[in-house]
């Protein structure tokens, strides 16, 4: 979060994914102010509970979300490109690709 809000030179970031509930925070806050949703492919809160973040930015897309859609995830084989492209992601970035790299490519 500090490092978005430091490189990128804005204070309007806003982090999500504690819990899940704040899977629907995240998507109504998106959709209502959001420029830019980066998401994780697995969202993982215990049990069973095993949300995509391909099924997110499916709805997002579904609902008018017009921004900038980038998936940020350990898994970016060539398949798993497709695939995020598929749901409506716009960019990849890999969770080794350092977040002011990331930043500079989204600028």
């Amino acid at each position: 979060h500090h490092h978005l809000v430091t490189l990128a030179n804005t204070k309007q970031v806003h982090m999500f994914g504690a819990n899940e509930e704040e899977v629907e925070e995240f998507k109504r806050t998106s959709l209502a102010t959001g420029h830019i949703a980066i998401l994780d492919q697995h969202l993982e809160y215990g049990g069973n509970s095993n949300i995509l973040g391909t099924d997110i930015i499916a709805d997002l897309v579904a609902q008018g979300f017009t921004g900038l859609v980038c998936m940020r995830s350990g898994n970016t084989a060539d398949e798993d490109v497709e695939m995020y492209k598929a749901a409506g992601a716009h960019c990849v970035f890999g969770k080794d690709v350092p977040v002011k790299q990331m930043i500079a490519e989204l600028k």
